[in-house]
């Protein structure tokens, strides 16, 4: 199988993610989030406007990010450096809205509500069962 393929079948769809960003200071700050993975390798979530992510983005576009399966400890995962935007036009929020956000946000109109899309630009690709050393896929 392809490596973006193995990759793909890790991060395809909604997963818990670990995602730090830079904060004021230059430190990295992690936090998990749902991000769901397209198959042009980005990745979509939603949070607060106000919230620190937000600011650490707008101010430092760079993120690293981390998925799981949460399933086994064998199972594989992936490790990447990404680009992060933050979406606030309605084409944007209309276009990724999920229902589940409602609870949170109420509408695809609230003023708290933001879509954040990261663009991988490398993914480590680490399977425990298969090898040592991560393969790593760059865009």
């Amino acid at each position: 199988m392809e490596l973006r393929e193995k990759i793909l079948d890790v991060v395809r769809g909604p997963h818990v993610a670990a995602v730090a960003t830079v904060d004021d200071r230059g430190a990295p700050a992690v936090r998990h989030m749902v991000l769901a993975g397209q198959d042009d390798l980005t990745f979509v979530g939603a949070t607060r406007a106000g919230s620190n992510k937000v600011a650490h983005l707008r101010r430092t576009p760079y993120a690293a990010i981390a998925i799981w399966s949460l399933k086994e400890f064998t199972d594989p995962y992936v490790q990447m450096q990404a680009i992060g935007g933050v979406h606030e036009d309605r084409e944007t929020k209309v276009r990724y809205w999920n229902p589940m956000w409602e609870q949170r946000y109420g509408s695809v109109d609230s003023q708290e509500f933001v879509v954040l899309v990261f663009r991988a630009d490398e993914v480590e690709y680490y399977d425990p069962k298969a090898v040592i050393q991560p393969e790593i896929w760059r865009r």
